[in-house]
């Protein structure tokens, strides 16, 4: 079913409403605004050229590894796309897997494009991830980091995550990774008695 509806172009597995992500944004640095949607099906080949921009061949996700994560049960991905519908540019895109028994969700990648970086883009995807999670009763979130990267981690502690382990050996190549943790607040929606 699911080979089918990739072949079909369709959109991709559905966790619930995404009614935050109706939002646009204007990036700081050239006014190029952009707006978050959820996968589809027909995005697999742009997804899989932007992590390999965004990774070194020895850590991007190759094609069967996207189409897992992608669709996994629970498993989420918004884009980052320019509002202009005629720029077929992707800008940016994360994974998200949503917890369940844990209560904790897990950032699988986040992934920016190199020209698009340092203009908010990082940040607007990793916040609607979070609040996916948090909507979804997810207390906190998890995700790892490669250790030689000084830039990803100062972004995330910009953004509430600490510092909570270190994986040896984590990526393919060999590289360590950092594992980081944020608390994630309740919905304003969600009733303080739960």
């Amino acid at each position: 079913m699911v080979l089918q509806q990739l072949a079909a172009g369709k959109p991709g597995p559905d966790i619930g409403p995404l009614l935050w992500i109706r939002g646009s944004m204007t990036t700081h640095e050239d006014d190029t605004t952009c707006r978050l949607r959820p996968f589809r099906f027909d995005d697999l080949p742009q997804l899989v050229r932007l992590d390999r921009r965004c990774f070194s061949p020895d850590i991007a996700y190759d094609r069967f590894e996207m189409v897992y994560h992608l669709t996994a049960p629970r498993h989420t991905c918004l884009l980052a796309v320019p509002t202009n519908d005629s720029t077929p540019s992707l800008l940016g895109f994360v994974i998200v897997a949503v917890g369940k028994a844990s209560r904790e969700g897990q950032i699988v990648t986040i992934d920016v494009d190199p020209d698009a970086r340092r203009r908010g883009i990082g940040r607007l995807l990793l916040q609607a991830a979070e609040q996916l999670l948090a909507g979804h009763r997810n207390r906190s979130v998890r995700l790892q980091v490669a250790e030689d990267n000084a830039g990803a981690q100062r972004f995330y502690e910009e953004m509430g995550y600490q510092q909570a382990g270190r994986h040896i050996d984590y990526y393919p190549d060999g590289t360590n990774a950092i594992e980081m943790v944020k608390k994630l607040s309740a919905p304003e929606n969600r009733r303080s008695a739960e």
